[in-house]
């Protein structure tokens, strides 16, 4: 995945690096095993903090943001993922079984990181969700500057249906507003478009959108999804991979970091994983080193994000009169329906 497609371009031509650590490398037991039995009993098994200690000290984590993906994290949106893009380096550990011990987080002040309500067997792929979604918005990664801006989520809305040739698919046609020429007619019913499946799929970021598009505010809180308040997102947290539930039997495999390098850095970090943990440096946003990001064995839950702030990537354009319009219609059918 790391040397695919759009993230393999950019680091073939040194937009991004990424590294690996392997913790296994850095354990003092001879069996090179990297974890233990949880005091106090429990299922499942512990990192131990000795060979996470030495990695961590060995990469240096002066000035490098460090995450770990935990089923007690905040969750990762497009807020977190925009702030972690321009960090000059993040450092990424990943967890595996039951997690790491505490006294890695506190010592390290690592932030917490979920990816969503679900379980998963390791922390890699939760890392490597992380790391894709930095990478893109690193400088020069995506062709065109305005790809992100439309994307889902980061427009503040969802986006809207893609047509591609032919005109007429098996008596399937693609509607006839994208063929007029009409530029007016189109950038508005891409829109509408836009506003129609936010609501009626996720109104939760319509009642945000609204609130921060809408003259007088948006819905009050509690309607909507907490639209009232920007940024703020609902979850319950759940455990995750490595969590109590079926954790993995002890001494096999690590887990996996990744670091990436920022624009223009030379070196990049290498996050820790469990066992044979690997981290990733991911580059962040004008920065000139490269960033580590938490890996696997996370579990994933989610804590809101703070409230304040944008979401999104910049700042969204404002509306015209034309979109205004629009926007106050469905919002009274978003009104009704919560009233409903």
């Amino acid at each position: 995945v790391m040397t695919e497609s759009i993230i393999g371009r950019a680091r073939d031509k040194g937009l991004i690096d990424i590294s690996i650590v392997d913790i296994r490398e850095f354990t003092t037991n001879k069996h090179r095993k990297t974890d233990d039995y949880p005091f106090g009993g429990g299922a499942g098994m512990v990192m131990a903090p000795q060979p996470l200690f030495d990695a961590l000290e060995a990469l240096g984590t002066s000035g490098k943001r460090l995450v770990y993906m935990s089923p007690r994290g905040r969750r990762l949106d497009n807020r977190l993922v925009s702030e972690l893009a321009a960090e000059s380096a993040i450092i990424v550990l990943c967890g595996h079984y039951e997690g790491v011990d505490e006294r890695v987080i506190r010592h390290f002040a690592m932030e917490e990181v979920s990816v969503g309500d679900y379980i998963l067997t390791g922390g890699e792929i939760p890392a490597m969700l992380l790391i894709d979604a930095v990478a893109r918005l690193q400088p020069d990664v995506i062709g065109n500057p305005d790809a992100n801006a439309e994307e889902s989520v980061y427009s503040g809305l969802l986006e809207y249906p893609q047509y591609t040739q032919p005109r007429d698919f098996r008596s399937l046609e693609v509607p006839e507003v994208l063929l007029s020429g009409n530029h007016k007619a189109i950038r508005l019913w891409k829109f509408e478009e836009s506003l129609k499946l936010t609501m009626e799929r996720r109104p939760d970021l319509f009642g945000r959108f609204l609130a921060e598009n809408s003259e007088g505010g948006g819905l009050p809180e509690g309607k909507g999804g907490g639209a009232g308040r920007l940024g703020a997102s609902e979850g319950t947290t759940l455990p995750g991979p490595g969590a109590s539930e079926g954790a993995e039997p002890p001494g096999e495999g690590g887990s996996v970091g990744t670091t990436l390098p920022g624009p223009g850095a030379s070196e990049g970090t290498t996050p820790l994983g469990p066992g044979a943990g690997e981290g990733t440096t991911l580059p962040g946003l004008g920065a000139s080193e490269g960033t580590t990001l938490p890996g696997p064995g996370a579990s994933e839950g989610a804590e809101p994000p703070g409230e304040g702030g944008s979401v999104g990537i910049g700042r969204r354009r404002v509306l015209d009169k034309d979109e205004k319009k629009i926007l106050a219609a469905y919002a009274e059918k978003f009104r009704q329906g919560q009233d409903g």
